[in-house]
C-alpha cells in the first residue's frame, strides 16, 4: 500500500497564504479506447467521464490486480437508432470481466455498464471471502 503514494507530490500555491498540495491520482489499470461513429467531442467527453468513475472499479480491486487490470473501453453509436452501445472489458491476470450496455444516453450508458463490472467483480470477491 506504501507504494502506492510513492508518486512525486506537485506543489502549487493560489495564493501565498493557502499553499496546498495536490497528490496525482493513483497508478489505474491501464485503459484503451476504442470508438466507432462517434464525433470527436462526444470521444473526450466519454475518456473524461469514464476516467472519473474508475474509481469506482479501482476500489474493488486489490492493489496488485489493479497494477495488472486492462480496461478495454468500446463506443459504438448507431445514427438509425440514435443509441450507443457501450462495452467494458477488464481483463485481470488470466480472467475477462465485461460489463455491456446500450442507451439513447452515452453517460447513461457508461454507468449501466461500470454497475454491471462492479456487481461482478463484488460477486467474485465474495466467491473468494468464502473460500
Amino acid at each position: 500500500m506504501a507504494e502506492r503514494f510513492k508518486a512525486a507530490v506537485l506543489k502549487t500555491v493560489e495564493d501565498e497564504s493557502l499553499p496546498w498540495v495536490q497528490i496525482p491520482p493513483s497508478p489505474h489499470m491501464k485503459t484503451n479506447f476504442y470508438f466507432k461513429n462517434l464525433q470527436k467531442a462526444d470521444e473526450q467527453n466519454f475518456q473524461n467521464y469514464l476516467e472519473e468513475k474508475l474509481n469506482r472499479i479501482s476500489k474493488l480491486l486489490e492493489e496488485k490486480e489493479e497494477k495488472i487490470a486492462d480496461l478495454k473501453a468500446n463506443v459504438e453509436y448507431f445514427q438509425k437508432h440514435n443509441a450507443f452501445a457501450v462495452k467494458l472489458d477488464l481483463k485481470i491476470g488470466t480472467g475477462n470481466i465485461i460489463g455491456e450496455e446500450q442507451s439513447h444516453d452515452l453517460f447513461k450508458g457508461i454507468d449501466l455498464a461500470i454497475d454491471r463490472l462492479i456487481a461482478q467483480l463484488r460477486k467474485i470477491k465474495e466467491l473468494r471471502k468464502e473460500k
